[in-house]
């Protein structure tokens, strides 16, 4: 933050120097005998004085516009939720790389919980929930992000992929920011169909070393790995049956919790078919309309 504070005293300076350079040459310009320099020649010059104060004035306005988005960014929370494959870890990711935000996501966390703990009782039960596609209590869920946060800076700006789901938990999740203290808060929608959600479903390969997920939609016939040549398999929680269960865990439970942020002004839905660069440009321009 002080940082940013240097740059901002930086720029002002910089603006208020070359403003004054080009007012005095304005100024000077007017001063000229007209007889000597000519009158068209004059007038030229006087025409290009003009507009260096207008290019300053523009870069300045979107200079500080910038900053102000930028700065803005620094203590804005933002959580993405939607049905399974709706595309909410591309698109969270891709806002955290842009805005050099902090990323908590739900799903990594149990992961690393289960591999953590795979002998015991919590990471067994768990791990077997997360393939049959069944919600994990929002006590463990709070309590695996709210550990998360309280290791983070609070001084930037986080992306929550995956929460809030259920509606205690979008409550908790309130009563955190506001408690410290900050209240810009927003919610996006991945808003996909069902069938949609499947057909992704049928199409995300899983790479079991790095974890990392591709789609046959943009990789058609990839079975191994780009970064360890591992070959790729489709994860339990992928499979057509645990998909629809958890659609209708969705439906039943994560609806309610959309409707209760909706109503609070803070859910903004966003169309989750079309090209990534649209969709994301799309969340984009909600994020600077609400700052």
């Amino acid at each position: 933050m002080k940082r940013n504070k240097r740059i901002v005293l930086l720029v002002i300076f910089i603006l208020l120097f070359a403003t004054v350079v080009a007012v005095s040459v304005h100024i000077l310009l007017l001063g000229f005998d007209t007889i000597k320099f000519g009158g068209i020649l004059r007038f030229l010059l006087f025409y290009c004085s003009i507009r260096s104060i207008d290019f300053f004035q523009i870069i300045s306005y979107n200079i500080f516009n910038n900053l102000l988005i930028f700065n803005s960014m620094n203590t804005l929370y933002i959580g993405f939720m939607g049905k399974g494959n709706c595309g909410k870890g591309t698109q969270a990711k891709l806002l955290a790389e842009k805005y050099n935000l902090q990323m908590i996501s739900t799903g990594n966390l149990l992961r690393e919980w289960v591999l953590k703990s795979s002998d015991g009782f919590w990471g067994k039960r768990i791990n077997a929930d997360i393939d049959k596609g069944i919600l994990i209590p929002s006590a463990i869920v709070f309590h695996l992000w709210f550990s998360k946060l309280l290791t983070l800076d609070d001084k930037q700006g986080i992306v929550f992929e995956g929460s809030p789901r259920m509606l205690i938990e979008a409550q908790a999740m309130e009563e955190v920011f506001k408690w410290m203290g900050n209240n810009k808060f927003i919610v996006f929608n991945l808003d996909i169909s069902d069938v949609e959600s499947l057909k992704r479903s049928n199409l995300r390969r899983y790479c079991p070393k790095c974890h990392k997920t591709y789609s046959l939609a943009f990789d058609p016939g990839l079975t191994h790995c780009k970064d360890d040549n591992t070959e790729l398999i489709i994860r339990d929680d992928d499979k057509p049956e645990v998909i629809q269960k958890r659609i209708q865990e969705f439906n039943e439970d994560v609806v309610p919790t959309m409707n209760f942020l909706r109503e609070k002004g803070v859910l903004k839905d966003i169309n989750g078919i079309g090209p990534v660069e649209e969709i994301f440009n799309n969340i984009d321009k909600v994020i600077k309309e609400n700052i």
